[in-house]
């Protein structure tokens, strides 16, 4: 098989709608697509803080993240698509641009929301960090649909007040 396609995501973002665009192209190149989630605790939360189920906060996040990404394979996969996901912790650039030394994909797709002025420069972007990091071609696309802001999953929820106390 040809190399992959690295799609970091943010489960809560923009990554539907920049699926259903990317599936059809992956499928035309015949490459699987790999989705990348870099998720993270809540501030105040540890890693191996164990939760009244008997899971650990990180294995609880993990298949929180899990379970959010199966959905988003279908869209693929619904395309003929192969697909599979990978979890990665930490800081989101970094994650990014070690998966793609680890994966040497054919190239790098990822979301964008178009920020600018002020609020790009207190938010920062992953994108324009990947971009001018990268070894491989970064192809980007504008959600042009306004995103819902959906909240944090149940899990993420009880997390973040866990962290609270």
């Amino acid at each position: 098989m040809s190399a992959p396609v690295l799609f970091p995501v943010d489960v809560t973002g923009c990554a539907f709608e920049v699926a259903a665009r990317l599936a059809p192209m992956a499928r035309e190149l015949g490459a699987e697509v790999v989705l990348l989630v870099v998720d993270r605790l809540p501030v105040g939360v540890e890693a191996g803080a164990h939760l009244p189920d008997g899971h650990t906060a990180m294995e609880a996040l993990d298949a929180d993240v899990r379970e959010q990404l199966q959905i988003l394979q279908e869209v693929f996969t619904d395309e003929g698509v192969a697909a599979r996901s990978l979890i990665r912790h930490g800081d989101v650039t970094e994650a990014i641009l070690h998966a793609c030394a680890e994966l040497r994909p054919r190239f790098i797709a990822m979301g964008t929301h178009g920020r600018q002025g002020l609020q790009r420069a207190l938010l920062g972007s992953v994108a324009e960090a990947v971009i001018r990091r990268a070894e491989v071609p970064v192809m980007t696309m504008r959600a042009l649909a306004p995103q819902p802001d959906r909240g944090p999953s149940a899990v993420q929820a009880g997390l973040a007040a866990e962290a609270m106390g």
